[in-house]
C-alpha cells in the first residue's frame, strides 16, 4: 500500500468518523436530550488478516473514537457505539453469493452475505431510548464470523 493510499483510507474511515462526530456534538443542541453516536466499522478491526494491515488499523481507530467518546460525552447524555459487520451483500470483491462457487462463504457459519435490513435493525435500536444505558461497545452483525476466525 503506498503512502496516498492509506492516506486516503484514513481520510475516508478515521477522520471521517472524527469530523463527522464533532460536528454533530458541536451542532447538537445542550440540553435537547440524549445524543446517539452510531458508528459502522468491520469485524476486522478487532482481528487481524493478512493483507489488511491498514485497514485494520484505521477501523480500529474507529472503535477507540467510539469509545473514548462514550466516556466523555456521557454526562451529556450521549451515547456511542459502533456496528462491525462481516462480509454484506455491498461488500467489493465478495465474489459469487453461492456456497459451491465461493470459498469466502467458509469462513460464514451462516453461509451467506449479511444485508442491509440486518444492520439497520441494529442502527435503530441502539438510536432509541431503549439503548439509552448502552454506550462504549462494538456489536458484530457477521453471520458468526468472528466467533469462527
Amino acid at each position: 500500500m503506498t503512502d496516498t493510499e492509506f492516506a486516503r483510507l484514513q481520510a475516508v474511515n478515521q477522520n471521517g468518523a472524527f469530523f463527522t462526530a464533532r460536528s454533530f456534538v458541536r451542532e447538537f443542541p445542550e440540553g435537547e436530550g440524549p445524543g446517539r453516536l452510531i458508528f459502522v466499522t468491520s469485524i476486522f478491526a478487532e482481528r487481524g488478516v493478512e493483507g489488511l494491515a491498514a485497514y485494520t488499523a484505521v477501523k480500529s481507530g474507529v472503535i477507540g473514537l467510539s469509545t473514548a467518546l462514550s466516556q466523555e460525552l456521557a454526562a451529556r447524555g450521549f451515547t456511542s457505539n459502533c456496528i462491525a459487520t462481516g462480509w454484506m451483500d455491498w461488500t467489493p470483491g465478495r465474489g459469487p453469493d453461492e456456497i459451491g462457487a465461493n470459498l469466502l462463504m467458509r469462513f460464514i457459519p451462516m453461509r451467506r452475505f449479511g444485508r442491509a435490513d440486518e444492520l439497520g435493525a441494529l442502527a435503530v435500536l441502539l438510536a432509541s431510548e431503549a439503548a439509552g444505558y448502552i454506550s462504549g461497545q462494538v456489536f458484530h452483525v457477521d453471520g458468526g464470523v468472528s466467533q469462527h476466525l
